[in-house]
């Protein structure tokens, strides 16, 4: 016996919740998204299979910025009728907003094949695509947008943005000046200008730039928000650090990979620096693990304000941690969401990138860093032990480039091939300290110049952290470009020579601020990055 649809004719309750979701839904067209879903809520709860209510709730939700449950229940809308194209936009639409970009780009290449002259799903792609850093298929995403409407703004902002993503400053420029041609109040593309000035290193006229487009905006979108964080970096790469931290405390609200992450939601209040009296402080971790090693270099200004403080960090690091800050419960990073509860071992909380705005608001603060990182003992009287052949000699750590690689940050690094004029120094031996796979270029220099760089078999320079420290504790020096070798050097009190683009950390200064003994050569405005190997080369031989 097949069950019978109920009749709106004949129901008087089901023709009242269609009238009223055909009001809900004019008021989604008015953008009067808080109304339409308080009228949608209530239609659920009377009639919970109401199709059109169903797939209207989770718009709503999505205007009014409740982006993970909009995506949520998309989701689960999908998970009914796999082959609802319209809700396979949503997904991919919902997925970008709150950054999983993986599952956005594969719901809305789905949509695209069944509608492929859709411009706002190829936009979309295209922007999932460039904020997960996959800029080859971003280009092509934007290309065929433009394709579709050669006379829309919001392509040329797309393709600009693309284009910023691979460093070809130029053509982005011109893409999102077309864009304001066409729409000169484009939000988007103005940010990006700004954006763009940065990334040319001209910071002030984007620190301009910035400022005339947030007095155009209302502070309390979250699009204002995300621009106040971009616009962080040039505040602070100008020595406006106090306002800069302003803004930088912001950057968990964009959902990008230049974001600060993770995105941990806490019903406990964070900590601004308010006296804590006998309330337990946790301090969580951020970004990778350089960041980790660089910005818990403030712990020791923070227990001067709380005594009784948790701190979360790399599971690699808790060793470490642990040694260094024998006050301190040290344990690993939990993003368990049960965490935000508030049931725990903590009354407030901050994430530890937040500290700079509580301690380091004058370049003066900066000499306050002291190297913070107890190494264990007998590691470091091991790895004296097997570097004793080599007494008399230099002994120098070397790390060419991060794990993590990109257009833009390959632009930081040298290859092991153009260090070639330090490796050759005969009164230096250098030890890797390069990590993941890079023993094929370790070989080919080691062939080339008739030389042997010290590396051990038994030593995981990713995952033993407690053997890097110790390793580069033995040492005399450390050559590195901006990685967390670099920071743990610093953090163990080592001299560090420090090579890569000038960014923001610089704060406005010649050499990098943030230690004493760091030497830092960046390359002089519109020079390659290689011709600052002959200075490295000098600065060695006064070692």
């Amino acid at each position: 016996m097949k069950s019978k649809i109920p009749n709106p004719k004949t129901n008087p309750a089901l023709k009242l919740a269609d009238a009223q979701c055909q009001k809900a839904v004019q008021l989604l067209n008015k953008q009067k998204y808080h109304e339409a879903f308080e009228i949608l809520d209530a239609i659920l709860k009377r009639q919970p299979e109401h199709r059109l209510a169903k797939r209207s709730k989770p718009v709503a939700l999505f205007h009014m910025g409740q982006q993970h449950e909009a995506a949520k229940l998309f989701h689960q809308l999908h998970e009914q009728d796999h082959e609802d194209l319209v809700i396979l936009k949503h997904c991919g639409i919902a997925y970008t907003a709150i950054g999983a970009f993986d599952l956005a780009i594969r719901f809305l290449s789905r949509y695209v094949k069944s509608n492929p002259n859709d411009f706002d799903a190829w936009t979309s792609l295209s922007a999932a695509a460039g904020k997960s850093q996959k800029y080859v298929e971003s280009m092509m995403y934007a290309t065929k947008a433009l394709s579709l409407e050669p006379t829309n703004p919001v392509a040329y902002n797309n393709l600009g943005a693309t284009l910023l993503g691979v460093n070809k400053l130029e053509e982005g420029e011109q893409a999102f000046e077309t864009a304001l041609v066409l729409d000169k109040n484009n939000v988007d593309a103005l940010s990006n200008l700004a954006t763009l000035a940065q990334q040319r290193g001209d910071d002030e006229a984007a620190v301009v730039l910035f400022n005339n487009l947030l007095a155009n905006l209302d502070p309390n979108t979250t699009f204002a928000k995300e621009v106040l964080y971009r616009s962080s970096f040039s505040h602070l790469s100008t020595g406006r650090l106090r306002e800069g931290w302003r803004r930088y405390d912001y950057g968990f609200l964009p959902t990008d990979l230049a974001s600060r992450t993770p995105k941990r939601h806490f019903q406990l209040p964070q900590w601004r620096g308010e006296p804590l009296d006998d309330k337990r402080l946790l301090i969580w971790a951020e970004q990778g693990l350089g960041d980790e090693l660089w910005l818990f270099g403030l712990m020791n200004e923070a227990l001067e304000h709380c005594q009784n403080v948790v701190m979360e960090c790399e599971p690699r690091l808790v060793s470490l941690m642990s040694r260094s800050f024998p006050k301190v419960k040290v344990r690993a990073t939990n993003l368990n969401p049960m965490m935000a509860k508030g049931s725990q071992d903590f009354d407030v909380h901050i994430p530890v990138g937040s500290l700079l705005g509580l301690f380091r608001n004058n370049i003066e603060d900066l000499q306050k860093f002291k190297p913070y990182l107890q190494v264990d003992a007998d590691l470091v009287s091991d790895f004296s032990e097997r570097l004793s052949p080599f007494k008399g000699k230099k002994l120098l750590g070397l790390c060419w480039r991060s794990g993590m690689l990109s257009a833009n940050r390959n632009t930081h690094y040298l290859s092991i091939d153009e260090l070639t004029p330090l490796l050759g120094l005969e009164d230096c031996v250098f030890v890797n300290l390069q990590y993941g796979d890079c023993e094929e270029e370790l070989r080919r220099v080691e062939q080339q110049l008739g030389i042997s760089i010290v590396r051990w078999d038994d030593v995981d320079l990713k995952n033993d952290q407690e053997s890097v420290a110790a390793i580069i504790s033995c040492l005399d020096a450390v050559v590195s470009a901006g990685t967390a070798v670099a920071q743990m050097a610093i953090a163990v009190g080592q001299k560090t020579i420090l090579f890569g683009l000038k960014d923001w950390v610089y704060l406005g200064q010649t050499n990098y601020p943030w230690a004493n003994d760091v030497r830092s050569f960046p390359p002089d405005f519109g020079k390659p990055l290689t011709s600052i190997v002959p200075k490295i080369v000098d600065e060695i031989k006064f070692i």
